[in-house]
């Protein structure tokens, strides 16, 4: 089939509204998918007798017919000839704004099966200008549909956006506008006026793209009554794929939509990405309106403000398969999708959201009782969905001090649960009669400290009791808790009054309820020594986590695209190859450009590099976190809860370099050294519990030898230079260039 006559069966006939203002079109409708008539499924067919005449054809042929919609083809109702599906712009699992009155709608949800609109007559079709010809292309064409289907090209997006009606009736189909190929804005595109309009794909692979040298806003929705969105377009039972692309060379100003008011939507089949911006809300800014997610996909955005991807202070209604994720927020946290604001901004289900739907939020102002997620009602009083449906999919993040009611949606502190603490009582306590150094300790727990662990020191009597953490980590004893616990302190001083202090821990590490300090009188009169001399021991090895060496970051490293480098931590106290009690390493297991990660979210490879690149020279920060460990004369054991974060600074080089479609990266400055790959980067999110003393190598080995991708929190993988791709201030981006040349 010609390419002519696939743009006259995609382009003909009526699309269907498939949405009103005034209905929540989450809802599970029925719809009509509306199909073309009969004379434009001829068209798909070389013995149509007489194609509609075309009227896009090219400016170099001065047809004035050229900005006039075509004229309607002939009726043909022989019902032997089968209508053919043709593309429609889906408009069912699109939310709608939800601006009527009507007493039905009160539970701010809305109710109702989309409207659809009749097919109309008009069509566009091509054809051949000269005889052989096979087919020809054009890199992009924008069509405005009007009420009775009557299809005009135009120029640009904000040509055929000023095509729709002002004022127009909030409870009428949106005006539909229908692009093909690659269109490039260089100026925000304002849609304002109380217009409602509706833009989908007419064809495969369309893509909107902001233009080298724009920064602003791509789209900018202005008014109380005003509706945009980006429907779903479709041939038969196909979704054709919409992107918006917003990535740029530089960083940008604005977000691909920004929402003073009214109402936007996105469903099935569109993709919004690629934008880097100063602005809050990298893909959506609403500061005041409401916004539908049908369907669709929001992705690798990053936003050095707030809000990953979207930004919201009015409500987000969300349905069917929609994702927001793998989007950046503030230059550094991952997977900060969406972030809400104000009393009016919280999530509303209108309907069931699909296995593979995955949203990422937070509240900028979390409080108890703060709205997160609301279940719509239909006009019966039914619920749209269920809360347990909603929260399987929509991923409240800031969990550390709250937590989302699953009655309510409702935001709520999270609760410790209480638990019996370890009790210990004292058994007795009195010197060893052959050994004047020696006392006999007996103490036992209560069944809360079963498999828990205790620590136990002296000092002198005089002096004052030491802390939990000084007897754990210079202890003259210490072992697994039993019921019963039996131990010799050796090494004590006989010939003065002594206290004895024991500290616990129970088997989930809560500290005991009180410490056992228990006081013993000097020895009255000093037995002799035992025959076999005491072996003599140098003092505790206790270095400090500072004195841990970073190598391999020393020099500015040249960070072109996903390019490595690999450095080398070798941590305090780890290079002692012959401990004695009481000597303590830092073993390093990880890193992060967030001190707050040193317990969950860090990286274990020591390698690292930039997604995008960095050009210019600057300075940033990492952490690098240790374990610390005791040696108990048999064996190095980890001190549970201790660990350090060690602030490390690097550097980048002033580089120049250029990313071509195909993805090869062109430096033009001086190579800076190291390795890597630029994909697998460390494992692990920091969830498990591997012990960093495992790793493969001796003490000093910092597991980067060994490394697989790691995994966020919804398990999509992530490469080691993610971490720093989202310090870089300038980001490389790609640029696709699609030329379709005519071929005469």
């Amino acid at each position: 089939m010609k390419k002519q006559q696939i743009l006259a069966l995609i382009m003909a006939g009526t699309l269907a509204a498939g949405m009103a203002p005034a209905t929540m079109a989450f809802a599970e409708s029925d719809a009509q998918t509306v199909t073309t008539d009969d004379t434009a499924a001829a068209v798909e067919s070389d013995e149509a007798a007489e194609p509609v005449q075309d009227t896009a054809a090219p400016a170099e042929e001065g047809d004035a017919a050229a900005e006039t919609p075509a004229a309607p083809p002939a009726e043909d109702n022989t019902a032997d000839n089968a209508a053919t599906q043709e593309p429609s712009q889906d408009q069912t699992d699109t939310p709608a704004a939800d601006q009527s009155t009507d007493s039905s709608l009160a539970d701010g949800f809305g109710s109702g099966d989309a409207e659809t609109q009749e097919a109309g007559e008009a069509g566009i079709a091509t054809q051949a200008e000269e005889a052989g010809t096979e087919e020809e292309t054009s890199t992009c064409k924008i069509y405005f549909q009007d009420a009775e289907g009557n299809q005009t090209e135009c120029k640009t997006l904000a040509d055929a956006i000023l095509m729709a009606p002002a004022n127009a009736d909030k409870n009428a189909a949106p005006s539909q506008i229908l692009v093909t190929g690659t269109i490039e804005i260089s100026d925000t595109i304002v849609i304002s006026d109380s217009r409602n309009v509706s833009i989908a794909a007419a064809e495969d692979g369309t893509v909107i793209k902001r233009a080298d040298g724009f920064l602003d806003d791509m789209f900018m929705v202005q008014g109380e009554n005003t509706a945009f969105q980006f429907g779903t377009g479709k041939n038969g039972d196909t979704v054709l794929s919409l992107t918006v692309d917003a990535s740029s060379a530089d960083d940008a100003t604005g977000s691909i939509v920004s929402l003073e008011k009214g109402y936007f939507g996105m469903s099935d089949g569109v993709t919004l990405t690629g934008n880097r911006t100063s602005a809050p809300g990298s893909a959506i800014y609403n500061q005041g309106g409401s916004i539908g997610l049908g369907g669709g996909t929001i992705t690798d955005n990053q936003s050095m403000d707030k809000g990953g991807a979207i930004y919201s202070e009015g409500e987000i209604r969300v349905s069917g398969n929609v994702i927001v994720s793998e989007n950046y927020d503030d230059g550094v946290n991952y997977e900060n999708s969406i972030v809400l604001s104000g009393e009016n901004a919280y999530i509303a289900a209108t309907g069931v959201l699909s296995d593979t739907a995955n949203l990422q939020v937070r509240r900028s102002d979390a409080d108890v009782v703060k709205a997160f997620v609301t279940i719509g009602k239909d006009a019966d009083g039914n619920a749209y969905t269920t809360m347990e449906n909603v929260l399987e999919h929509v991923h409240y993040l800031d969990t550390d001090k709250y937590t989302v009611n699953t009655t309510t949606g409702q935001l709520e502190e999270v609760k410790t649960p209480t638990v019996e603490r370890m009790k210990l009582k004292a058994e007795s306590l009195a010197w060893n009669t052959a050994y004047d150094h020696t006392v006999d300790l007996s103490f036992t727990t209560n069944d809360a400290g079963v498999g828990g662990k205790y620590y136990a020191t002296w000092v002198k009597k005089s002096e004052d009791t030491p802390s939990f953490e000084d007897v754990k980590n210079n202890n003259v004893a210490e072992g697994d808790i039993a019921t019963k616990v039996e131990v010799q302190l050796t090494g004590v001083a006989y010939d003065t009054d002594i206290k004895v202090v024991v500290y616990g821990v129970d088997s989930k590490g809560v500290e005991a309820e009180k410490p056992l300090v228990l006081t013993l009188d000097a020895k009255a009169t000093p037995t002799e020594e035992p025959a076999e001399p005491t072996p003599t021991t140098r003092p505790a090895l206790t270095p400090p986590v500072t004195d841990s060496k970073v190598t391999g970051l020393e020099e500015p490293l040249a960070f072109y695209p996903k390019t490595m480098y690999n450095f080398k931590v070798v941590g305090a106290g780890t290079e002692n190859t012959n401990p004695v009690k009481g000597d303590t390493k830092w073993v390093p297991y990880g890193w992060s450009v967030n001190k707050d990660n040193i317990r969950s979210g860090y990286e274990k490879s020591f390698s690292i590099g930039n997604k995008y690149g960095i050009k210019d020279a600057k300075t940033f920060t990492m952490y690098i976190f240790f374990q610390k460990y005791i040696y108990n004369g048999t064996d190095w054991v980890a001190v549970s809860g201790v660990q350090e974060a060690l602030e490390q600074k690097f550097y980048s080089k002033a580089i120049e370099f250029t990313v071509t479609p195909s993805g090869t990266i062109t430096p033009t400055g001086t190579d800076g050294s190291g390795s890597g790959d630029g994909y697998n980067g460390g494992s692990g999110d920091g969830s498990d519990s591997t012990d960093p003393e495992n790793y493969s190598g001796d003490d000093s080995s910092t597991g980067s030898s060994s490394a697989s991708n790691a995994r966020t929190a919804d398990n999509s993988p992530i490469a080691t230079m993610m971490m720093l791709a989202s310090l870089s201030l300038v980001a490389g981006g790609y640029v696709l260039v699609r030329k379709r040349k005519r071929e005469n």
